[in-house]
Parts: structure tokens; sequence; C-alpha cells
């Protein structure tokens, strides 16, 4: 797959993903957004697209707390952390290799061996945790 193809295809898993969140709260979108969720997540495990999996595994969590469904949204929620993990790796600084090289504002934001990942999803996990915690205890 060549990268336009790929950026294309991203594009159409985050329109999905779109599409699928605005059936939220509308019992006849349910089946849409079911159908739009599906047809993501099979866009981005087919291209290997982490982050897109990522957001469609919220998008579930989302949908099955929506649908009053506690523990499919446990399930997918817990989904979603294994999948970030996936992201995680230890920081390797960049050392250049000539000598006129001058580092950018952002260098030294992260030391050699911080671990590193796509967390910017973390205040939303742990609000949908607090959502279905609540339910749990509701129930």
């Amino acid at each position: 797959m060549n990268c336009r193809a790929v950026c294309c295809t991203a594009r159409r898993c985050g329109g999905l993903l779109e599409r699928g969140r605005y059936g939220e709260g509308e019992k006849e979108y349910f089946e849409r957004a079911e159908r739009d969720l599906a047809e993501a997540e099979s866009i981005a495990e087919r291209g290997s697209m982490l982050i897109w999996q990522i957001e469609a595994a919220l998008e579930r969590t989302r949908l099955a707390l929506v649908l009053n469904d506690s523990e499919e949204a446990r399930r997918k929620l817990d989904e979603t952390r294994a999948l970030i993990k996936k992201t995680e790796s230890r920081y390797e600084p960049h050392v250049p290799d000539w000598d006129d090289w001058e580092p950018p504002e952002y260098v030294g934001v992260f030391q050699a061996g911080d671990v590193v990942g796509y967390h910017r999803r973390n205040g939303e996990i742990e609000r949908l945790q607090q959502a279905i915690d609540q339910r749990a205890s509701a129930s």
C-alpha cells in the first residue's frame, strides 16, 4: 500500500469513527454506528494503524455505555489500554552526525530511557473508567 492509499484509508477510518460517534443518543443510529465502527476497526486492523485501533476501541467503549452494556464497555476499555501499551517504548535521543547541528526547542523534553507512547486519550480513558465504575456501583 502506498503512502497516498494509507493516508486516504486513515481519513476514511477517522470519518467512520466520527460518523459512529454522531449515532450516540439516537436509537435508530445505533445500528449504523455499529456498522461504521466495525468497518473502521477492520480498516485499522488490516492497515496496522494502531492509533486508529485505539480510537475505535474508545468509541466502542462509549457506544457500550450508551447501550448500558457495562461489561462490554469495561472489556473495550481494557483493550484500549492494552493497545496503548503496544505504543510504548523507551526514548532514545537523536545523536547528530554533523558538527553544526542546532537542536530544536523541544529537544530535552524527554530523557534517554523515558517511556513514551500514545497517551493523548488518558484523560478520556479515566472519565470512561469512572462512568463504568459508577454504573457498576449503582447496579
